[in-house]
């Protein structure tokens, strides 16, 4: 067995100045690939359920959906060509480690082109809900750096550097891309969370159920990434010898993918909620009017005080809904658009 010597040798000895140990290495790379295909296969069935639901939707919104998810099945297959490459091809010389397969680096290359298809979204969906340049334009503005920052560090690498040079050179570009990302998502949060949260919605239980439920999904999707990205931040600054911040890489661009293709398709969730039994209603009529602004138009539709939301439709016909237990009639326009104003206003009741 001299493959399996070999390797003893070097794991006692190390790789080029390098503690070198499987379960950190090799090990931690495959649980890292092991969980990316999962999410991969989490973001293949959403992307299914997007197109299936949605087909009325917005030509962008259907590109970004289907640039993301190729982008997703490209990022698989170059991350799996890496662990093939590491546990078969290159199998009994973990010296090699110190210069990682190319394709590691084409999928850094890939990911920064997730990112901010994620990132931008967000960052639209900010700007249709403030009307203010400030803050999506800063959100904008760290979205780009992020970018040329990956674009930067996906540069250096396919120069085929090894791994110490790598560390030691770029380790400060990998911090600061790592750093901006974090703070990004997190402000995206916040901000959403924020404005959302800043209307008075006392007074109309269907409004404030669909806000409550948009806050909620923006928090748990916003900390799929948070976490990843501070993951990824915490291992490189405290174990930059080995590949434990790897894995957290070549996660964080299904986390990325899945935290977009959730945003979209929860958006069934806010007509559902509309339809829901509301055991504190009065018993008069209720109209809630959808009124669609364009993808492209940041107006409502609405002439009179109106809230509004970042949601979206999938009907376009007009529904009407009567509550058995209420006697109430619950109204709804529905058209093809992505972002929608919600104007609840109460009618006399009729016989």
């Amino acid at each position: 067995m001299p493959a399996l010597r070999g390797l003893s040798s070097a794991v006692a000895r190390g790789v080029a100045g390098f503690p070198f140990d499987l379960g950190t290495s090799i090990g931690a790379l495959e649980i890292g690939v092991i969980v990316a295909l999962f999410l991969s296969g989490m973001v293949s069935v959403q992307a299914w359920q997007y197109f299936n639901r949605s087909e009325r939707d917005h030509i962008l919104v259907k590109s970004i959906v289907a640039v993301a998810w190729c982008l997703d099945v490209g990022h698989s297959i170059v991350i799996c060509h890496t662990i093939y490459t590491v546990t078969v091809t290159q199998y009994g010389h973990p010296e090699l480690l110190i210069q990682p397969p190319i394709t590691l680096d084409i999928s850094i290359l890939m990911s920064g082109f997730i990112g901010p298809l994620e990132q931008g979204w967000f960052t639209y969906r900010l700007w249709k809900l403030t009307h203010s340049p400030s803050l999506p334009l800063f959100c904008a503005i760290l979205t780009l750096t992020r970018f040329i920052g990956i674009i930067g560090l996906s540069v250096f690498a396919l120069g085929r550097p090894n791994l110490p040079d790598y560390t030691a050179k770029a380790g400060w570009l990998i911090e600061f891309i790592l750093l901006i990302s974090a703070i990004l998502d997190a402000t995206l949060v916040l901000s959403l969370c924020y404005y959302l949260s800043s209307w008075h919605l006392d007074k109309s239980r269907v409004l404030h159920k669909i806000v409550t439920q948009i806050m909620t999904w923006t928090i748990e999707t916003g900390l799929l990434t948070i976490f990843g990205t501070l993951g990824c931040l915490i291992t490189f600054l405290t174990m930059k010898d080995n590949f434990v911040y790897v894995a957290f890489f070549v996660v964080i661009p299904k986390l990325f993918t899945n935290s977009l293709l959730l945003s979209l398709n929860a958006r069934q969730g806010y007509t559902e909620i509309i339809f829901r039994k509301n055991s504190g209603a009065s018993a008069a009529f209720s109209q809630v009017q959808i009124e669609m602004a364009h993808l492209q138009s940041g107006m409502s539709a609405a002439t009179s005080p109106s809230i509004s939301l970042p949601l979206d439709t999938y009907t376009s016909s007009r529904l009407t809904v009567q509550d058995p237990t209420l006697g109430n009639h619950l109204s709804v326009d529905g058209y093809n658009t992505n972002w929608m104003s919600l104007r609840e206003s109460k009618l006399d009741e009729k016989n």
